[in-house]
């Protein structure tokens, strides 16, 4: 079925590192492969190996090619086996929001939140620390990697992103600021949300916070973060649709 329910669009979101219950014989005889995004290279191993293998080896690339700008919060790990999940999932957002373009009332948000949609490469993520010392401490985050992998070791930007149904552009990392005080900085458009926006941390995780003057949180980001707003509406519908973009951009890739 094309449309992906929300359920299982948070399901994307939850570790669960199957491959943990794969067979000893299994990762002997499966090989682990990762590109490098930012670096046009790739690690080859003759057998599965540990993160903490891929990181370590993956940060040599990097300061071989001298990116010494790096932070662990905006690392990303994808699984390439499991893209096609991803490709349902934005498959399903697609359709959803030219479905909703063709309501006069919906017409320009929905436009807006395609033209952003589509202006990205997805893949499925790993949703884990890529903290090489939290790594190598803990066994749970380090599991054997049988398979296909992208790995993304970003920079760290001085900026936080505005997108969804404020104005999308970039706006200057301070630490002074909370969420409601970057959206001073993008115009909402009518249909917004004028109480609520979701913040989309770099290492994957989300959280809805409040912005409004009777329920603002003031919650801080760190750099890189997206703040997306979503829908002013109380309709189930359109929850869900939110719900799920805010899955999809979870796995940006470019």
């Amino acid at each position: 079925m094309l449309l992906l329910s929300t359920m299982r669009a948070k399901q994307l979101l939850t570790l669960t590192l199957s491959f943990l219950c794969a067979s000893t014989h299994a990762w002997a005889t499966e090989t682990t492969n990762v590109t490098l995004l930012e670096h046009n290279a790739q690690l080859q191993y003759q057998e599965a190996v540990r993160l903490d293998q891929v990181l370590s080896d993956a940060l040599k690339q990097t300061a071989i090619q001298k990116q010494t700008n790096t932070f662990d919060e905006g690392y990303r790990l994808f699984d390439t086996n499991k893209q096609e999940i991803t490709d349902e999932l934005y498959n399903s957002v697609v359709l959803r929001l030219k479905k909703l373009a063709a309501d006069d009332d919906y017409s320009t948000a929905a436009e807006q939140l395609l033209q952003q949609i589509q202006s990205y490469q997805y893949a499925y993520r790993i949703v884990t620390s890529l903290d090489i010392d939290k790594v190598r401490l803990d066994l749970s985050r380090n599991p054997k990697m049988p398979g296909d992998y992208e790995l993304s070791l970003s920079e760290r930007p001085s900026v936080v992103y505005l997108a969804g149904l404020a104005a999308p552009k970039p706006v200057t990392f301070s630490s002074f600021y909370d969420v409601a005080n970057y959206l001073e900085q993008g115009k909402l458009i009518h249909q917004a949300s004028q109480s609520f926006a979701w913040v989309i941390a770099p290492n994957g995780t989300t959280s809805k916070v409040g912005i409004a003057y009777w329920n603002n949180q003031h919650s801080h980001v760190i750099p890189g973060s997206i703040i997306f707003v979503g829908f002013d509406s109380s309709s189930s519908e359109l929850a869900d649709l939110e719900q799920d973009i805010i899955s999809l951009l979870t796995m940006v890739k470019r």
